[in-house]
Parts: structure tokens; sequence; C-alpha cells
């Protein structure tokens, strides 16, 4: 009864952390149409919202991590659950740009209390397979919410009419207040968990799967593994904020809207499917020609996602594109978390690089065009729209070169060392 118990509680964690991207997600949209339709916010002001968010993220990330490690890492992910909300009560009253984004970084900041929190608090008492079927269970569950909370929010969002008429501040509102509700639920969830400690029988079994790796190697492979993180959120940043303008020029007069929604929902599902076969296989941790091959098939899907109009192939590039960045972002956080405990833990850390490339994703490649036109390119070159994307991916391939001379370095010190 007491094992069924522990299964029980230890089951909200999972429910607080699909609401938590959920709720993420809807007011994320709501609060773009809050920016643009009624305040009056030009479409450069959503970029500046996810700044927001993310600048706060960045530095609360460590921070929260080491604050956890002092007074208990689930109290801290509640409070920073707690900002939900909060966040989104504020959003109904906020009435001018600098309350939006005075909001959106208030909320960054419980992004970065709760997530190293709880991704450190899950993994006690687990390495090596253990730790990586843990870890896996909780990135299925998150990029769940990233599913479930467009699906859902298509449901609550009002018509473009609606937004734009006399009611439209009220229609917005009402998907704040919806959000409010399910971030009570997400606090509820967060505050419910209680850890199941695996049992010793657990841990022996799993270790004779597979011994402790080098110490070297394991640093060499958290450092590769945080270059990779920050380009593939760079690209997936991309993907999401500016691929919509060259969807319009891809599909002029087909829906490109509608069409760059299916395509993020494509990436989000493949991301799922990918989390949850790394669930089940084993032989992918430490492993430089498997890390690598997965960055330049990222790198592969955003060209064919964007060098072409074909609707089929670009799709194609959209699924690789999450399969491969679900395989990046599954070895940092391993990384991060494996041979340490709850105050020696790099979670804070790993959350804090993928904050970093989501910035640049939001700020860097669409200066690529301007930049070029200052130099003398001319505005009416085909590719000039592409050329983010052709930025990003020679970004991507000089990360690679990056991470083969850590690897290369780490290899040198572990051969000469007695």
């Amino acid at each position: 009864m007491s094992q069924r118990n522990d299964r029980f509680f230890d089951g909200f964690v999972w429910i607080a952390i699909i609401l938590f991207d959920a709720v993420m997600m809807i007011n994320f949209v709501a609060t773009g149409w809050l920016t643009v339709q009624v305040l009056g916010g030009r479409h450069g002001a959503l970029a500046i919202v996810g700044v927001a968010y993310w600048l706060t993220y960045v530095p609360a990330s460590p921070l929260a991590a080491r604050l956890g490690a002092r007074i208990g890492l689930r109290r801290v992910a509640v409070l920073g659950a707690a900002l939900l909300p909060i966040t989104a009560l504020l959003l109904t009253r906020a009435d001018s740009l600098a309350a939006v984004f005075a909001t959106m970084a208030l909320l960054g900041l419980g992004g970065g209390a709760f997530w190293p929190n709880i991704e450190a608090e899950l993994s006690r008492g687990r390495q090596g397979p253990l730790l990586r079927k843990r870890l896996s269970v909780f990135n299925a569950m998150w990029s769940a919410g990233t599913i479930l909370g467009p699906l859902v929010g298509s449901l609550l969002y009002p018509s473009e009419q609606t937004i734009a008429g006399p009611d439209g501040r009220q229609a917005i509102n009402a998907v704040f207040y919806a959000g409010i509700v399910l971030g009570l639920a997400t606090v509820a969830c967060a505050a419910l968990w209680r850890n199941r400690l695996p049992t010793a029988a657990e841990v022996a079994a799993h270790s004779r799967i597979e011994p402790p790796h080098d110490r070297r190697m394991l640093r060499a492979f958290l450092r590769m593994s945080f270059v990779a993180n920050f380009m593939a959120h760079l690209v997936v940043t991309t993907m999401r904020q500016l691929f919509e303008g060259l969807a319009h020029v891809q599909w002029q007069g087909r829906n490109p809207a509608d069409r760059h929604f299916w395509l993020l929902v494509a990436l989000a599902t493949a991301g799922t499917a990918m989390f949850a076969l790394l669930f089940h296989v084993h032989g992918w941790s430490y492993r430089l020609k498997r890390f690598i091959a997965f960055q330049a098939m990222l790198a592969a899907g955003l060209l064919a996602a964007t060098l072409t109009d074909d609707l089929p192939t670009v799709l194609a590039g959209f699924i690789v594109i999450g399969l491969a960045n679900s395989f990046i972002y599954s070895g940092s956080l391993f990384y991060s978390i494996e041979g340490t405990d709850e105050s020696t833990h790099m979670a804070g850390w790993h959350e804090a690089v993928l904050g970093s490339g989501s910035i640049c994703g939001l700020l860097l490649p669409g200066y690529v065009p301007t930049i070029l036109k200052a130099l003398g390119v001319s505005p009416d070159w085909p590719l000039l729209i592409r050329t983010p994307y052709l930025a990003v991916a020679a970004m991507f391939v000089g990360g690679i070169v990056l991470q083969l001379a850590i690897y290369a370095r780490s290899r040198r010190a572990t051969v000469a060392a007695p």
C-alpha cells in the first residue's frame, strides 16, 4: 500500500509539468493579441515580449537552483509555479506595453524557479539508465504540454473580428482567466507532489547495466551539449518567430499562418515521440558520432524547411528539427545532472543556456537581411528572406567544430592521465 501511495503522489508532478507548459503556450498567444490588437504595439513588440521573459529566465535559473539546494527544491518549484496564475491575473489588468513587458519578466522568474528545481528533485537518487528513463518521462510530459496548450487554446481563443471589436479586451481576458484556473491547478499539483525515490534494488539493477563513466568525458559531453543546446534552441525559436514571414512568401494566399501553426504542432509531436523513444533506448549517451549526427540532422532539417516551397519537404524538415532538438536537449539535461546531487547539479545552467539560445533566436537572425542590404545586397535578391536560416545553419556548423575541439582536448587529457 505504501508503494502504491508513493507512486500516486509522485504522479502529480507529471500533471504539473504538462499544465505549466500548456498554460505558458496559451498565455503567450493571448499576450501577443493583447500587445498588438489592444495596446497598439507593432509586431516587433512581440519579440520584446519574448525577450522580456527570457532575460529574467536566464539569470533566475542558476540562482533559483542554488536557492533550491538551500531551502528545498520542491519548495522553490512551487513558488515558481505560483507566478503562473499571478502573472495571468496581472495581464488582465495590463494597460500599457511596459506593463506587459514587466509581467512577462516576472513570469520568466517563475519559469526559472520552476524548471531546474523540478528537474533536480525528480532526479534524486538516480544515475545512469535510471536517470535517463526518469528524465525521458519528464521531457515527454513538458513536450506534451507544448502540444496541448495550442490545441486547448484553439477552443478558448476568440475570433479576429471579436478581438478587433469593442469587446476584444474582455475576450482576451477570458483566456487569461482560464490561465489563472489552470495555473492554480499547476500550483496544487506541484504542492501535492511527493518524489518517489528508487529502491536499492532498482539502483543496483540499473548499475549493472551501465557502470559509471570517466569524469573527464562527462565534463566534455556537458560542455559539448551546452553548445549544441544553445544552437538547437536558436533554431527552434527562429522557426517559431520568423518562419511565418517566410511562409507568407512560400504560400501566399494559401493560409500561411495556419500552415505554420500545424508545422509547429508537427515539430512538437516529433519531439515528444523522440523523448518517448529515448525512454526505451539506453545506448545513446556518451556517443560522439550519434551526438554530432543529430546536430547535422537538425541543420539539414532547417535547410529543408526553408530553402523550398514544397509543403511535404517543409513538413519533413520541421519533423527532423523536432526529432533532433529533443535528442540534443535530452543529452544536455542528462549530462547536467549525471554524477551530481541536489547541491551540485547543473540543471540551472542547462536552462540558462537554452534561454540564451532563445534570446538569440528572437533577436539575431531577423537582422541578417538588414545587414546584407546595408552591405549592398539588392533587396530584390530572391534568397534574401531566406538568409537568416542560412546564417543559423552556418553558425550550427561552427558549433559542431567547437564541440569536436572540446572532445579532442578531453580525449587527449584522458589518454595522458595515469
